[in-house]
């Protein structure tokens, strides 16, 4: 397993590299997001491919990559769940619509507060 808590780039060069990718090569966020979330769910069921796999989701767009790995395991069968941290109705963009597909593939997020 790789070592946990060693920071490849900081906070600001990710969100400079995301809008290079968006801006500059024209490479929607919705995509981004589910290239992240597919990378993670690999992972995921490659260290443990048996077990169900446990999501703590904020409300912005690290928490839509959760989503869409939350959907993806939904829709390969694999027990999933949300932890989400935060307000449900304060999910927007992106995030909003990996959120609510998700939920269309019957993941059902706990600890949400407000509206989903």
């Amino acid at each position: 397993m790789p070592q946990a808590g060693t920071a490849l780039y900081t906070a600001e060069q990710v969100r400079a590299l995301d809008r290079a990718a968006i801006v500059e090569q024209g490479i929607p966020g919705c995509v981004l997001m589910e290239r992240a979330g597919r990378a993670v769910f690999d992972v995921a069921r490659k260290y443990y491919p048996d077990s169900g796999l446990h999501i703590v989701c904020g409300t912005g767009n690290n928490g839509g990559d959760g989503f869409v790995v939350a959907r993806l395991a939904a829709d390969r069968g694999v027990p999933a769940r949300i932890a989400l941290v935060g307000d449900a109705g304060r999910i927007g963009g992106d995030a909003r619509l990996a959120f609510d597909a998700a939920i269309a593939a019957g993941v059902t997020p706990y600890g949400a507060s407000g509206a989903a």
